[in-house]
């Protein structure tokens, strides 16, 4: 989703814009990771939709959300991945850097965090799929060995 700007300076929610733009971009590299388009998410958010109404409405298991911060020379993002089963926070983090390297510091907090989401968001499905009975199981077996097509 697209993140919050808790910035006074409208300069910051370019940044911000083109922070999801990327963040994004990099997800749609993990086959498991179903990836809800840039323009969808911010289309939603100009709609002023509730975070709730948007997983419902297309069926997300997960949203990423986060906020970005700007000082004077610093710059700090934080995410939160939210399962929207029970609106746990399954994984959170911040990250701060300087401004004068800020490009090189978004590419890396982009990497940080795709890597690490796809690994929580897998460790959430395999903790689901601990709970479900042998029925459930078959199928989830199958949908794993469709995924990996």
């Amino acid at each position: 989703m697209p993140f919050r700007n808790l910035s006074s300076e409208p300069d910051t929610e370019y940044f911000s814009n083109g922070f999801v733009e990327d963040l994004t971009a990099e997800l749609t590299r993990f086959s498991s990771l179903r990836v809800l388009a840039t323009q969808s998410a911010f289309s939603l958010a100009r709609l002023g939709q509730t975070a709730d109404h948007r997983t419902e409405q297309w069926g997300l298991d997960f949203v990423l959300q986060g906020s970005i911060r700007r000082g004077d020379d610093q710059i700090r993002v934080g995410v939160q991945l939210i399962r929207t089963k029970d609106r746990e926070t399954v994984w959170a983090d911040r990250f701060d850097a300087p401004l004068s390297q800020v490009f090189a510091i978004q590419d890396q907090i982009t990497a940080t965090v795709a890597g690490r989401m796809a690994v929580k968001v897998d460790e959430a499905r395999l903790q689901d799929a601990c709970g479900r009975s042998a029925d459930d199981l078959v199928a989830y077996e199958c949908w794993l060995k469709g995924m990996a097509v």
